[in-house]
C-alpha cells in the first residue's frame, strides 16, 4: 500500500468525527493529520483499515507517552474511560477496489481542560501522563506505525490477524454494551470482533 501524501493542521475550525460529531481541536494543542492512501486492495480488506489505523495510533501513543490506549471500534482512542483521540476514514471506490482512502486522526496532546458536557469525557496525553509530550515526535511515530500497518494490509495472512490484534488491546470487543447509530439505531453486547468481521466479508463475497 503506497502513502500518497499527508496534511497536518495546527488547528481545526470545523473538525468533525463520525456521524458529523464536532471534534474539539484548538490551536497548538493536539495532533490533527490526514493521510491520503492509494491502496491496491480488494474492498473486503479495506474494511480492516479503521482497525489498522487504530492499532497504529495506539502504538504511537504508547511509544511516545507510555500510555496504553483502549480501542473502541470503529474510531475512538480511549485512556481509561476518557477519549484521547479519534479516527475518521473516508474512501472513494472504483470497480473492483478502492481509488483512495483518507485516514484522519486527531489526538489530544497538550489540552488541560475540556467541555464537561461532551458525550464521552475527554482527556489528553499530558493530562494522563503528567509530563510534556512532543507533537512532532508523536507525528513521526504515528506515520511510521501507520506505514507498518498499511503494509500488513497488503498480505492476506497478515491482514486477517488484524482483528485478533485489536481484541488484545480493546476491552470493547467482547462483553460491552454498545449502541449503533444510524437509520436503524440499536443496542447490543459485543461478542466477537473476529467472527463478526469475517462473517460480514463472507456475506459480501457471496452476494
Amino acid at each position: 500500500m503506497r502513502t500518497w501524501f499527508g496534511i497536518l493542521a495546527d488547528e481545526q475550525t470545523a473538525g468533525r468525527g463520525r456521524s458529523d460529531h464536532r471534534w474539539h481541536s484548538a490551536a497548538g494543542e493536539g495532533l490533527y493529520v490526514s493521510i491520503v492512501l492509494r491502496p491496491p486492495l480488494p474492498m473486503e480488506r479495506m474494511a480492516l483499515l479503521p482497525l489498522a489505523a487504530g492499532l497504529a495510533a495506539a502504538d504511537a501513543v504508547e511509544i511516545v507517552s507510555g500510555l496504553r490506549v483502549d480501542l473502541r471500534w470503529p474510531n475512538d482512542l480511549l485512556i481509561g474511560p476518557r477519549k484521547a483521540g479519534g479516527i475518521l476514514i473516508e474512501a472513494s471506490t472504483q470497480a473492483g477496489g478502492t481509488a483512495f482512502a483518507v485516514v484522519g486522526i486527531g489526538i489530544n496532546v497538550h489540552q488541560k481542560a475540556f467541555d464537561p458536557n461532551l458525550e464521552t469525557p475527554a482527556t489528553s496525553l499530558e493530562m494522563e501522563s503528567g509530563r510534556e509530550v512532543s507533537r512532532q515526535k508523536l507525528l513521526v511515530t504515528l506515520l511510521k506505525s501507520l506505514e507498518r500497518e498499511a503494509h500488513a494490509l497488503d498480505a492476506a495472512a497478515s491482514a486477517e490477524s488484524i482483528p485478533s490484534r485489536v481484541e488484545k488491546v480493546s476491552t470493547w470487543a467482547r462483553g460491552r454494551q454498545v449502541q449503533a447509530h444510524g437509520p436503524q439505531a440499536c443496542t447490543g453486547v459485543t461478542r466477537d470482533l473476529i467472527k463478526m468481521d469475517f462473517f460480514a466479508y463472507k456475506l459480501r463475497r457471496e452476494s
